[in-house]
């Protein structure tokens, strides 16, 4: 009888034991899970700050409006990564063609400023 009442002690202590480690290691891991989820959150509100920053007047496009478009935060969650990656650098390609022709511009007005000033000085 004290061997069997050895024996099933012996027994209750290890599923005593391996309880606790289960608890413990369930602990741990929500304790990761809502750190991740406040990540998560962290995350979620730097994307829709910089969704915010991206938004396009749809009315007048002027030269920094992308001719009218823009990629969108919510254009790319349900896009496989090469199509997110696609849309982004097509708009960053529109982007650099239109900063392009408004500088090729800017500098054209220089020039004829300088121009005029000159012929204003000569005069």
């Amino acid at each position: 009888m004290r061997g069997l009442t050895l024996c099933v002690r012996q027994f209750w202590e290890q599923d005593k034991s391996m309880l606790r480690q289960s608890m413990e290691a369930t602990k741990a891991l929500e304790s990761k899970v809502r750190e991740l989820d406040r990540e998560n959150q962290r995350m979620q509100k730097e994307i829709q700050a910089l969704d915010k920053r991206l938004v396009v007047a749809s009315g007048a496009p002027g030269p920094l409006t992308m001719l009218g478009k823009a990629v969108y935060q919510s254009d790319t969650s349900s896009a496989s990564f090469k199509t997110s990656l696609q849309l982004v650098f097509d708009s960053m390609e529109r982007f650099a063609a239109t900063s392009m022709k408004e500088y090729e511009e800017l500098v054209q007005r220089i020039e004829e400023d300088k121009l005029a000033q000159q012929s204003a000085r000569d005069s």
